[in-house]
């Protein structure tokens, strides 16, 4: 419940009471008039007393549940913001990762095009050692018969 509604429902109570105190003052006609709004008076200030003093307590703690609800916000927020942060720099992290690790690639790829490069150099060489082994058995066959 809210302050205007216990305010209302003080009201209501107040006014019924009222009303109870004058149908039973007019109907018992025993009592004089000053007797009479003497009993209503009394009867609506102690109605409206414990009522005031209700909504006074009920302010006062929905004052502090407003106060609780703001504290709860203000340290969530400041966990989202943290976690933010975290998650920046693990996505910063991540990103020189996968940098580092296209280079490396890269590198890789640069150094298996080296490697096949120098296969082919060896396998060239290794045809021309063969052929100069070739010609030179030729020759010291030709230098042997001659």
């Amino acid at each position: 419940m809210n302050g205007e509604t216990i305010a209302q429902v003080a009201g209501y109570l107040g006014v019924g009471a009222i009303a109870v105190a004058i149908i039973s003052g007019l109907f018992t006609r025993r009592k004089v008039a000053a007797d009479a709004s003497g009993a209503i008076a009394t009867a609506a200030a102690s109605l409206v007393q414990p009522l005031s003093a209700q909504v006074t307590a009920q302010n006062a703690e929905l004052m502090a549940l407003r106060l609780e609800l703001a504290k709860e916000r203000r340290e969530r927020s400041t966990e989202s913001e943290e976690y933010l942060d975290r998650l920046y720099e693990i996505d910063q992290a991540a990103q020189k990762s996968r940098e580092a690790a296209e280079k490396a690639a890269r590198r890789v790829n640069d150094l298996s095009q080296e490697l096949s490069a120098c296969h082919r150099q060896y396998d060239a060489l290794a045809v021309m050692v063969a052929e100069l082994q070739r010609n030179q058995v030729r020759e010291d066959g030709l230098e042997g018969t001659g």
